[in-house]
């Protein structure tokens, strides 16, 4: 396979999402000027490129015949896919999110990772090895077979990863599934709204979590829409997760396990034109707000939803992350092997991570792409699309791209603050723009982070 590019990763990840070739023409050919800043031996930074150029093509196609010919800045690819780094407040970049807890163990055949970075995660931990203590919890992990760690806690409520090779993912049962699916699947539903007078700036409903989800409402703010983001009560998302990730967006606070709540989400459902959702299949459908529900409610909705493992199969309801994700599908342990690490327990080398957080990024910016074409469709017959996808399918997206050697002490270039500013609640913050533009669209964002359930459940347009 040839060395993947900016412009032929665009043409992949753009057909993925059921783009026509003859679309794709409109991305200039400057974009497979990427500088190298995210080495790996998967074509990471040309992933990014064409994902960030897919979301391009798809503002252009929605914008329809307004919109010229798309650019992607090639420099600005790397920020932006890990703005989360590039944030600022009030001059100082976020806090570390990563608890002590959150790292990669060694098991008595392999490798585990978990995940501790929420206090829910902290007590499935507790409650699987008695302690949250990092040094109690590897003894006991290093006693045990890593399959049995990753099965324990997700019993538990929490979130673990055993390591497996690329090879052993695409045979096991779960990892079948997911390479049977398309990269994101846009369905066709009955239901019919009002195709005439579409909103110039769409209303999206956004109930997402961490990166990948967020990521997508990010990303349609910036080509105008009106997001709206709902917060539980007992919110409980990191701090510079909120900042970065809430740039564009209002917030409102909302408990769904209340009949006042329901209400107050089904009038703006009503209202809304995007469903964004990424909460785990099944657990909007015990709330009495399944598909069928919300369609009726709101007929033509593009109801958006993303998982970690996706909505069919064994796994259709663990919980995931990316760095988790990393480890289940293969990429971290072939990105070992391409840097040389040696083998360990199980002859499997100490995982290494991708230099971003890809999975999330590339998988919020392809859901956003592919809500803006549903939009586009919409236009024309009126019809409510779902939209669906998942970690699992961009991180096995990304593994056909991989293969290159890679030096093991080579590291992601350093990213520089962001360039977009804000003055609001959280004080002055800097965010990483959206490095792709469509000739005769305007873009960007057009207001600050919000402190959580700062806004009133209304839309504003």
């Amino acid at each position: 396979m040839p060395p993947a590019t900016a412009n032929t990763l665009t043409a992949e990840l753009w057909a993925g999402i059921g783009g026509s070739a003859d679309a794709s023409a409109r991305l200039a050919r400057s974009a497979d000027e990427l500088p190298g800043a995210l080495p790996s031996s998967f074509a990471v930074e040309a992933f990014a490129a064409g994902a960030f150029g897919a979301l391009g093509l798809a503002a252009a196609e929605w914008a329809g015949d307004g919109a010229g010919s798309v650019h992607l800045d090639p420099v600005g690819v790397a920020s932006a896919i890990r703005s989360e780094q590039a944030l600022r407040v009030d001059g100082e970049p976020p806090a570390s999110p990563w608890d002590p807890l959150s790292t990669i163990y060694e098991a008595a055949d392999g490798w585990v990772r978990l995940h501790g970075n929420y206090a829910q995660h902290q007590a499935a931990i507790e409650k699987v090895f008695a302690s949250k203590d990092a040094e109690a919890v590897a003894s006991a992990i290093a006693q045990q077979e890593a399959d049995a760690v990753e099965a324990a806690l997700h019993r538990a409520g929490g979130v673990a990863a055993a390591a497996r090779t690329l090879d052993a993912w695409r045979s096991h049962p779960h990892g079948r599934t997911v390479g049977d699916r398309g990269l994101v699947e846009t369905r066709l539903r009955l239901d019919r709204g009002t195709a005439a007078g579409e909103p110039r700036r769409p209303r999206v409903l956004e109930l997402t979590r961490v990166i990948a989800g967020p990521t997508a409402g990010r990303a349609l703010a910036w080509f105008g829409a009106d997001v709206l983001r709902i917060e539980a009560p007992d919110h409980d998302e990191l701090l510079g997760v909120v900042q970065d990730f809430g740039v564009g967006k209002r917030s409102v606070q909302l408990d769904l396990h209340t009949p006042e709540g329901r209400l107050a989400f089904l009038d703006l459902l009503a209202g809304a034109d995007v469903f964004l959702h990424g909460i785990r299949p099944g657990a909007l459908e015990r709330l009495g707000l399944g598909a069928e529900q919300r369609a009726a409610v709101r007929p033509g909705l593009i109801d958006v939803s993303l998982s970690a493992y996706g909505d069919t199969g064994g796994w259709a309801g663990r919980r995931g992350f990316d760095s988790l994700m990393q480890l289940s599908s293969g990429l971290a342990i072939a990105e070992a092997a391409a840097a040389g690490t040696d083998p360990g327990p199980g002859g499997l080398p100490h995982p290494r991570a991708l230099p971003c957080q890809i999975l999330d990024h590339g998988t919020g910016l392809l859901l956003a792409a592919a809500t803006l074409r549903a939009l586009a469709g919409r236009a024309d017959d009126g019809r409510g699309r779902t939209v669906v996808g998942s970690l699992a399918r961009t991180a096995a997206q990304l593994a056909e791209h991989g293969g290159q050697l890679l030096d093991a002490g080579a590291k992601p270039a350093p990213v520089a603050a962001g360039t977009v500013e804000f003055t609001g609640e959280h004080g002055v913050t800097l965010h990483a723009p959206v490095p792709v533009s469509v000739d005769g669209l305007n873009a960007g964002w057009r207001l600050p982070p919000p402190l959580p359930g700062t806004a009133d459940p209304v839309w504003i347009d």
